[in-house]
Order: structure tokens, then C-alpha cells, then sequence
């Protein structure tokens, strides 16, 4: 329970980190925007930390993720930057027959803590703050390993 908290608060700390996030958006004021969670612990701090959130976010489809990508993070030369190999590749909005060059790696794994139901279209599986573009067989190598300190390479 304590690291879905933990996760939880890091996603709730980047929801209004982005860019745009002026006074337009209701997080500008911090005084009103977390009020609701004030002496709330548990279960019902984590509910009442999801319903601060969906009062403004907009969660993109997993295949989405692909032009955004391709948008974020781009090279002066038009490519994007791969995660792990420090690398670049021609941008791509999609991977038909799944012939691409990258995909999407999701760099909190999948298997900790990734909601199930969420898997087209949910906020946790297409989050752009966990997903970096990555050559295909780095992100096969990197499977659902946590990250650690390497001594000596293999």
C-alpha cells in the first residue's frame, strides 16, 4: 500500500508540472488545489488525491503515445532521442506490422504496478511522464529489471 502511495504522489506532483500549467490551470493555486486532502490519510487520501487530479487531466490512448512522442523529445536533425542507448531515430507515429525502428518503453515496468484495465487508454499505461521512445531489443534486454547501480558490464 505504501509504494502505490508513493507512486500515486509522484504522478499527483507531475500532474501540474507540465508545460501550460499557468493561470489558466486550477494547480496554479496551490492554497484551493490541494484543500480537499487536508488531515486525510489512507484509502481515502489516495481517492481524494484521484478525483484532484481528474478535475483537469486528459489521458491519451496508448497508440496516441506514438505522435507525441515523436514530438516531445526531438533532435535539431528531426529524430528523436532513444532511452539507454543515447541514440536518435527517425520519428514515427506508428508501428505497422510492428516494423518500426522504436517503441515505447515504459520506464516504471509494467508488471509493478501498471493498472490492468488501463491498457489502451488509461492514465497509467500512456502516461508521457513514464514512456521514452527506445530501440526494440533495449527495451526486450531491459524486461521488468529495476534499475540499479552497475558494477561491471556484460
Amino acid at each position: 500500500m505504501r509504494s502505490a502511495h508513493l507512486g500515486l504522489l509522484l504522478v499527483f506532483s507531475l500532474a501540474c508540472s507540465g508545460k501550460g500549467c499557468g493561470a489558466a490551470w486550477l494547480c496554479e493555486d496551490t492554497s484551493t488545489y490541494y484543500k480537499s486532502l487536508e488531515g486525510l490519510e489512507g484509502d481515502a487520501l489516495e481517492s481524494a488525491m484521484v478525483a484532484v487530479i481528474k478535475q483537469e487531466y486528459k489521458s491519451l490512448s496508448y497508440r496516441s503515445a506514438w505522435e507525441s512522442l515523436s514530438d516531445l523529445d526531438v533532435t535539431a536533425n528531426g529524430e528523436v532521442r532513444l532511452i539507454y542507448s543515447d541514440g536518435t531515430a527517425p520519428t514515427q507515429t506508428a508501428c505497422p506490422n510492428n516494423e518500426c525502428v522504436w517503441t515505447r518503453e515504459h520506464i516504471w515496468p509494467q508488471s509493478y504496478g501498471v493498472d490492468p484495465e488501463d491498457r489502451d487508454s488509461g492514465p497509467s499505461y500512456s502516461d508521457l511522464h513514464n514512456l521514452f521512445p527506445v530501440i526494440k531489443e533495449a527495451n526486450t534486454d531491459r524486461s521488468n529489471d529495476l534499475f540499479a547501480q552497475i558494477t561491471t558490464a556484460t
